[in-house]
């Protein structure tokens, strides 16, 4: 996996220089326009000290010398494309579009790398979501990739990353839309491993499926009742959502492969690299090591206790009545209110959606946003940390916290926008900052 991530860059800088089409940036990047011919399109920046697929080094890449390597074969059997790096693809045809064509493409290969392929859609593509503690996943790919029926209405230009192995923590199966409209579901079933990066091909097969509002989910079997369930989408969209927080460093640590727990004992404690989803609201005690997760769709009672010791993250959907104790390095996202405690040691990211009714101790160096009110109580010991609050709040009321001349972010106040460092307890205090309109949901 380690070596796919990092062909990723690679693979960009190769298309860089030899297609150009509409791309679609990378995450967080603005939304680009339609498609346009390659001559239209701007020059993108050079990328340095890049590797090449055989491990020798570069310096600056300005050009690959190489000539346009022709389509991949030159004719493609009905639902299927063998695409290599740079070269494009449109649902439908039976041969690839070559590099520097300046045709408009439904699917652009970025990389080929560490058995897998990233591939660009213009007109919008995604994973597919996978439901949390499925049942049963089938070994065999395309049996997978038929059991996804639908896909969304709201497909976004994105960049896909596909594997050729079934995994339970990102999903093989890939969705992507025509110029047409068409919504295609796909997933690549064969990579070649030349050593040559730009000798390499990926073999895709796809098909047309049907367009719903919400679809987009394998059919997988799992024993979560429908109103509870989550998916994968759901996972990557807490994270996508908690990383745009100043300071949040830990929001990677809730993807794993989830298993279902039905019902678990009064203690259970866990070996490292375990990945739980609830089957009900937990009423019993969990103790996490390291490299894990566990997924609450049910909440948590006020009898529960989660204790983690580090590189773990803990979502709850719903109220959180029971007890959360972080060690070190962690992720918390609680959609409902907080009731309960939560004790964090060092080294976390902590986001309330909803009101703050029970207690939390913040001892160092935590990121902890809260979207509701703050009804229970604070505790702060010591520096390092730093805290959003998206409710309005008085100076008068953040004096009274005892900010431990820590950091606070208010999104509105008694005082007007700006950045402030005499508030009694506080180190700065800033209201009203710009990244909030990329933060506020109430």
């Amino acid at each position: 996996m380690a070596r796919f991530l990092a062909g990723v860059v690679l693979g960009a800088a190769v298309v860089a220089i030899a297609w150009v089409v509409s791309a679609v940036p990378w995450e967080g990047s603005p939304a680009p326009g339609p498609p346009v011919n390659v001559t239209e399109a701007p020059e993108r920046e050079a990328m340095e000290g890049v590797a090449y697929g055989d491990g020798s080094a570069t310096g600056p890449i300005v050009e690959w010398g190489r000539p346009a390597v022709p389509a991949a074969s030159p004719l493609f059997p009905p639902g299927e494309a063998t695409l290599r790096i740079g070269e494009g693809y449109v649902f439908g045809e039976d041969r690839a579009i070559a590099r520097g064509a300046g045709r408009p493409a439904d699917l652009i290969c970025l990389e080929i790398a560490g058995g897998g392929i990233v591939v660009e859609c213009p007109h919008g593509g995604r994973l597919a979501a996978m439901p949390l503690g499925a049942l049963g996943l089938p070994a065999d790919l395309r049996r997978l990739l038929a059991l996804l029926h639908d896909g969304p209405a709201d497909l976004a230009p994105g960049i896909l990353r596909l594997g050729t192995s079934v995994r339970r923590d990102v999903s093989p199966v890939g969705m992507a839309r025509a110029g047409s409209g068409a919504v295609h579901r796909l997933a690549v079933v064969e990579v070649s491993h030349e050593p040559d990066a730009l000798a390499r091909t990926a073999r895709l097969v796809f098909e047309q499926i049907p367009v719903r509002e919400g679809g987009g989910t394998l059919g997988v079997p799992t024993a979560v009742k429908a109103a509870d369930r989550l998916t994968s989408r759901d996972i990557e969209a807490w994270m996508e959502e908690d990383s745009r927080i100043p300071g949040a460093t830990f929001t990677g640590f809730l993807r794993g492969e989830y298993r279902l727990l039905e019902a678990p004992p009064a203690e259970l404690v866990l070996e490292d690299r375990s990945y739980l989803v609830l089957a009900a609201p937990l009423e019993t005690k969990i103790e996490f090591n390291e490299y894990s997760g566990l997924v609450a769709p049910r909440g948590i009672a006020a009898g529960g206790e989660v204790r983690v010791r580090s590189y773990t993250g803990v979502a709850v959907r719903g109220d959180m009545a029971g007890t959360i104790d972080v060690n070190s390095y962690a992720h918390l996202h609680v959609t409902g209110d907080l009731s309960g405690r939560v004790n964090v040691q060092s080294y976390a990211t902590v986001v309330i959606e909803g009101d703050l009714t029970g207690e939390v101790l913040i001892r160092s160096y935590t990121t902890l946003l809260l979207r509701g009110r703050l009804l229970g109580k604070l505790s702060i010991v010591s520096g390092g940390s730093h805290f959003w609050f998206e409710q309005w709040m008085s100076r008068a009321d953040a004096e009274a916290l005892d900010g431990r001349d820590n950091e606070l972010n208010l999104r509105t106040s008694d005082v007007s926008d700006g950045k402030y460092g005499d508030w009694k307890g506080w180190g700065t205090v800033t209201v009203g900052a710009e990244v909030w309109r990329l933060l506020a949901k109430r």
